[in-house]
């Protein structure tokens, strides 16, 4: 019997890979194979916080889910929606870096970029929560692009 050795294709949308990362220094060598047992989207995206879990696994930084908008009731203004986020750092784990180019979850070979510079307009979620510990544990600089 033979082997299918050939490569299956698949779609992998680069949307803001080349914008995300303004300038990639140095990374992990040969890559990580992340855990994505815990992500529920089907693409993770250039950009995406990467930790080592206490078991010593990469895996996408947890996200949690955008909260959408409630119609008003009574008086009630409208709430407003809240969007998704990085969730918190679990318990023994650790910041690893950002993830340099998207990947599907399906093969989830990534390149891990550990010192550069991000755009932080242009991360998948907002850095905001976590900025201060990631930016204390990784030697990536968050940078917005010039206004021409």
């Amino acid at each position: 019997m033979k082997n299918d050795i050939s490569p299956n294709k698949e779609t992998v949308v680069f949307g803001n890979d080349s914008s995300v990362i303004r300038k990639y220094i140095a990374g992990i060598a040969g890559g990580r194979t992340l855990d994505c047992s815990d992500f529920v989207d089907d693409t993770v995206l250039a950009g995406h916080v990467i930790i080592k879990k206490a078991d010593g696994k990469y895996a996408p930084m947890p996200v949690i889910a955008a909260v959408p908008a409630k119609p008003a009731q009574g008086e009630n203004p409208t709430v407003a929606a809240q969007p998704a986020k990085y969730g918190t750092l679990p318990t023994g784990a650790s910041y690893a870096g950002v993830l340099y180019r998207s990947i599907s979850k399906k093969n989830p070979a990534a390149s891990i970029m550990t010192i550069g510079i991000v755009n932080p307009d242009m991360t998948p979620y907002p850095m905001t929560d976590i900025l201060t510990a990631f930016t204390a544990a990784c030697k990536i600089s968050f940078e917005k692009d010039e206004e021409a």
